[in-house]
């Protein structure tokens, strides 16, 4: 540095010596303005160096400016390769524990194909089961044709009931009299066939998870079996039994005192309400529509209930009969969707298949040959 002013002295002092003494001509001038020149340097390089540092004092600046910046950041990828460092700690630990899992899965697998195999050879014995049971539907069919005989044995008794007409009609004030009480418990009723059909349902559902787990050969023929199954059966009776009598509480509440009668009649000839022992009158009897039908048929008719006619007739009659079906299910305490598996039930139960086809937008008769016998079965009850 100190060089360069020496340098840069000397050469303005020669500078300005020279160009003076060319223009003045003399020495003297000349001295004085070469020794003028080397201050005014001086001057002029002190100013350019006062600047260049406020040049420097600036880029320094915005230089520091930078570093902190790149700093931040830097400390900002630091950070995020530590979140990068534990999401690859979390992912191979969640890699470790679907690797854990699918080895349980195949032990699983491995023990349902062997309790599948162990399944398989419990239908082929219950074959032998097959078998017994087709012997006991032949002598439920002989014990069928037995109360057929008996059927009419009664009917022949009906007509003997007619004599005494005079006598039951007197019965007929001490009904309107339970009719009046039956008002009252009417929504009890209406809450009693809610609860059954909710219970009903919860009975299928089981029944279907019991079908799943088959049991050995010798637990279905044990007496403790047959005791259980026949307790299912006539708890699922004395169900159908009191939907029935709700059901009709039910129309006796809306009914006229001709209508009443008609109601006492048809019970005595189901053989259901043992208050009301008289039936129609012959005439009736003579002109039954139901022998135009299947027995299978005529006996899916039999354990129909008023609501779930209803929904059969929406069906058959309307496009779109979802609106209709919920008023039906509003105004009986229940859902639609029950009323249609109870229908479904009743007909697998009778007919061997369904008749309303589940999960549709909008119900519908599932096979188009049934639609006919439907509608038939509607006329009939709409002629009753």
């Amino acid at each position: 540095m100190i060089n360069n002013e020496w340098l840069l002295s000397a050469v303005t002092f020669i500078v300005g010596f020279t160009l003076t003494l060319l223009v003045k001509g003399d020495i003297n001038t000349a001295l004085l303005a070469a020794l003028f020149a080397v201050p005014a340097a001086f001057a002029g390089l002190i100013a350019v160096n006062i600047q260049r540092r406020i040049a420097q004092k600036r880029v320094l600046t915005a230089l520091q400016v930078e570093i902190r910046q790149m700093e931040k950041y830097k400390h900002q990828l630091q950070q995020d390769l530590w979140a990068i460092a534990n999401q690859s700690d979390q992912i191979q630990e969640q890699i470790n524990y679907r690797q854990n899992q699918f080895n349980w899965l195949q032990v699983q697998i491995g023990e349902k194909q062997k309790s599948k195999q162990e399944l398989t050879l419990a239908l082929m014995a219950l074959g032998e089961d097959k078998r017994l049971v087709e012997e006991a539907i032949y002598h439920l069919n002989q014990q069928k044709e037995e109360l057929d005989l008996s059927l009419r044995s009664l009917k022949s008794q009906h007509y003997k009931a007619e004599t005494n007409k005079n006598e039951l009609l007197a019965d007929l004030q001490h009904l309107k009299e339970e009719i009046a009480f039956q008002k009252t418990e009417k929504q009890r009723l209406q809450e009693t066939i809610d609860f059954l059909r909710s219970q009903f349902h919860e009975w299928q559902m089981e029944d279907i998870e019991v079908h799943d787990i088959t049991p050995p050969v010798e637990d279905l023929t044990s007496p403790e079996t047959q005791k259980l199954l026949t307790g299912s059966d006539e708890q699922e009776e004395a169900e159908t039994g009191r939907k029935g009598d709700a059901e009709r509480d039910s129309e006796s509440i809306s009914g006229t005192e001709e209508r009443a009668a008609d109601f006492e009649s048809t019970e005595f000839i189901d053989g259901v309400s043992p208050r009301l022992p008289f039936s129609a009158s012959p005439c009736l009897l003579q002109e039954q529509p139901e022998a135009d039908l299947d027995a299978e048929w005529a006996e899916f008719v039999a354990q129909l209930t008023y609501p779930e006619l209803e929904v059969l007739k929406a069906i058959v009659e309307q496009e779109n009969p979802n609106s209709t079906i919920k008023n039906i299910a509003e105004s009986n305490i229940t859902m639609p969707e029950l009323l249609i598996d109870a229908i479904n039930s009743r007909a697998i139960a009778t007919l061997g298949d369904i008749i309303i086809e589940p999960g549709t937008d909008a119900p519908a008769i599932a096979d188009p040959e049934y639609l006919q016998t439907v509608k038939k079965v509607l006329e009939i009850k709409a002629v009753k």
